[in-house]
């Protein structure tokens, strides 16, 4: 992994994020340098390959042009010699690709963009600090997907029978009773759980509008649209009358 000092943290808890945002940055310096010295390396294996396949076809023809001068036993000796000079020349040569492979993508981890938009929800790195991509315990700075934000609850073995995956739903929050939120019905689980001595299923909703107030562990209240019909006249009991 790429190691480095903190250079720059461009971001704060709470702030939201686009999709390949730069978050924060290494001192590249170093990096950049075993770069340089990794793409050297490269070419230093690709030269030393031309080479040893040059000295080993100028072997395989010494062993037609020189028969009669030097045993055939001396000229295939230096035939798999020059093979073996020229096999591990291209051995060398894949490990100095790899190598430089590596120092690319250690550069470019020198540089931390985000994945995806969301929030920024936490932050364990400092300027000024050294770290190690490759050690770090936690991630450098986390992140929380607020595109796609799911409600998670219990409906109880009474109702259950009448929800079904789809149905849309009107979310409410005790933090905010007055604001109501679209989602619908994205599973429910097959498996029932007694709670408090009731067989509850656990469902959960996707909120069908990102709300950027919304935070993990909120308590809500769902309700369900079993059925909707439009267009209908509403008739209180009271104004009906009538014998049978």
């Amino acid at each position: 992994g790429a190691t480095g000092t903190v250079t720059d943290v461009l971001v704060a808890k709470g702030d939201s994020v686009e999709k390949d945002q730069v978050l924060a940055r290494l001192d590249a310096q170093s990096l950049e340098s075993s770069l340089k010295m990794a793409e050297l390396q490269v070419e230093m294996a690709q030269n030393q390959v031309k080479v040893a396949r040059a000295q080993y076809e100028i072997a395989l023809l010494n062993v037609k042009e020189d028969a009669g001068i030097l045993s055939e036993e001396v000229l295939r000796e230096q035939v798999n010699m020059a093979k073996a000079s020229w096999e591990t020349a291209k051995l060398n040569l894949e490990i100095a690709e790899l190598s430089l492979e590596s120092a690319e993508l250690n550069l470019e981890k020198a540089v931390i963009v985000a994945p995806f938009d969301g929030m920024v929800a936490d932050i364990t790195v400092t300027e000024g600090r050294e770290v190690s991509t490759a050690t770090l315990v936690t991630p450098a700075i986390s992140l929380v997907d607020t595109s796609e934000i799911e409600m998670s609850g219990f409906i109880d073995e009474i109702d259950i029978a009448m929800v079904k995956v789809g149905q849309a739903a009107n979310i409410t929050l005790d933090a905010l009773p007055d604001e109501e939120i679209e989602g619908r019905v994205a599973f429910i689980s097959p498996i029932g759980r007694a709670l408090i001595g009731v067989v509850s299923y656990e469902t959960t909703i996707t909120l069908e509008n990102s709300v950027a107030w919304l935070r993990d562990g909120m308590t809500a209240t769902a309700e369900v649209i079993i059925e909707r019909r439009d267009d209908v006249l509403l008739i209180p009991n009271r104004t009906i009358r009538g014998t049978l």
